[in-house]
């Protein structure tokens, strides 16, 4: 069995190696994603210590990088396509976040030197679990208040007296109630669309509002940056001629 590296390839059985593939979910336990963690562990010879140096110098370039795929290769050189990592499909490449030689014994660079690295990339898309592009957006989080204020009943107030106590004077008999409508719902790949006004015969217009919200960057520099997590947030206002039942949206 061979690993590769981009364009670098190890010699045959020189190293060993583990895959681990770990679902990403949202709060509403949609799979969004999949990440990978690739564990190698290898011994390089050569003729003294310079040589090893040369060696593990191209190494440590050739996994330096992001760009580029992590191909695993069966002894008549045809790729495993299981543990197949093909950079363009990933959010920000394939990085390495770790290479460490052990150097634990005494003859340790003198003919030969143990290393170990590790690498993670990670994949996005819902449903996806193995690599792939990104997929359809979906609601990720999901939230609606409906506050009432008022019942519509009547409007008193006191008149004050010269000399004797305050008298109770009814002002109106009937009222309006003024309600409040206000939500947020985050996106993955795109802005969701807003809740609508509930009672849309009573919107009072200058009092509604809708905000966006810039969405996050995943992946940093490297293949398929990704823009994740669109939130948008909703208010409207109304006056009502009296009590009206509704409930909040549950949107998704």
């Amino acid at each position: 069995m061979y690993l590769k590296r981009g364009s670098y390839t190890h010699q045959n059985n020189e190293a060993t190696y583990s895959v681990a593939k770990q679902a990403e979910y949202a709060d509403n336990r949609t799979l969004i994603g999949t990440s990978w963690q690739v564990k190698i562990r290898g011994m390089v010879t050569g003729a003294d210590a310079q040589a090893l140096s040369t060696s593990m110098l191209a190494m440590e370039a050739a996994y330096s990088v992001t760009t580029g795929d992590f191909v695993v290769l069966d002894n008549n050189s045809a790729e495993v396509a299981l543990f197949k990592i093909q950079g363009s499909k990933t959010i920000g490449g394939i990085r390495m976040t770790r290479f460490n030689y052990a150097l634990a014994e005494a003859a340790e660079l003198s003919t030969y030197v143990r290393y170990e690295i590790d690498l993670e990339a990670e994949f996005g898309g819902i449903g996806i679990i193995g690599g792939g592009t990104a997929g359809q957006s979906t609601v990720l989080t999901w939230s609606e208040t409906l506050s009432v204020r008022g019942n519509g009943g009547p409007r008193f107030t006191y008149r004050e007296n010269r000399n004797g106590p305050p008298q109770k004077q009814i002002v109106s008999r009937r009222t309006p109630v003024f309600a409040t409508q206000r939500g947020e719902a985050v996106g993955l790949y795109d802005y969701p669309s807003p809740s609508q006004p509930i009672w849309p015969q009573h919107l009072s217009g200058p009092d509604t509002g809708l905000q966006k919200t810039s969405a996050s960057s995943v992946g940093g520099q490297g293949y398929s940056q990704q823009r994740r997590e669109y939130r948008i947030s909703w208010a409207y206002q109304f006056q009502l001629p009296g009590q009206l039942t509704s409930n909040p949206s549950l949107g998704y």
